[in-house]
């Protein structure tokens, strides 16, 4: 074992503590004790004495490490039942079709903290820049997945389109795909995308 200048040690053939000053060879080590006192002794009848952060036992970084794992772990997982539940959306990654699912769940991962007013605007704010990036990429058609619920959603979705967007039409999307009145299907005009 190696030691340097100013490592606490402990005595295997004797009782009590002290700190090295000073490592005179490889077998041996000169140490103060608790009362001052220097002596000499060999590098086999001493251990160094670690504190609790060295080994990262109870302190607060270990259990940040812990806790990010876990919620890693927790997001890998719903990653994957997202994916199984919507895997009929893979043939829908090319320029001329877009989908987007607006669940809070999969936009927002901590959404218990959130109110009502606040699910529903940060859906509709990611509802809106999605829009607005596929317009500018020229996309001709974008799904919406908004779920059934009460409805409250879809209705903002068709009012914000009403209001702001009077060139795009829109519908419920596939019902065989999305369930009944669970998605919109919004195509967007040639006169948006040229």
């Amino acid at each position: 074992m190696s030691f340097s200048v100013g490592d606490k040690v402990r005595f295997l053939n004797d009782t009590g503590e002290g700190i090295v000053v000073e490592i005179c060879s490889d077998s041996s080590i000169l140490i103060e004790d608790k009362d001052g006192f220097e002596q000499l002794y060999k590098t086999s009848d001493l251990v160094e004495i670690k504190n609790l952060d060295s080994y990262q036992l109870n302190n607060r970084k270990s259990d940040d490490d812990i806790n990010a794992k876990i919620q890693s772990l927790k997001k890998q997982k719903n990653d994957g039942l997202f994916k199984r539940k919507f895997r009929h959306l893979d043939d829908y990654g090319n320029d001329d079709f877009v989908v987007i699912d607006l669940h809070i769940h999969v936009l927002y991962e901590r959404h218990e903290e959130l109110s009502p007013a606040q699910i529903i605007s940060h859906q509709m704010n990611t509802f809106i820049r999605e829009l607005n990036v596929s317009i500018q990429k020229k996309v001709k058609k974008l799904i919406v997945i908004h779920g059934k619920g009460k409805g409250v959603l879809k209705r903002e979705i068709s009012i914000e389109l009403y209001q702001n967007y009077p060139d795009i039409t829109y519908q419920d999307a596939s019902f065989n795909e999305y369930g009944y009145g669970g998605a919109t299907e919004i195509i967007l005009s040639k006169s948006l995308i040229n």
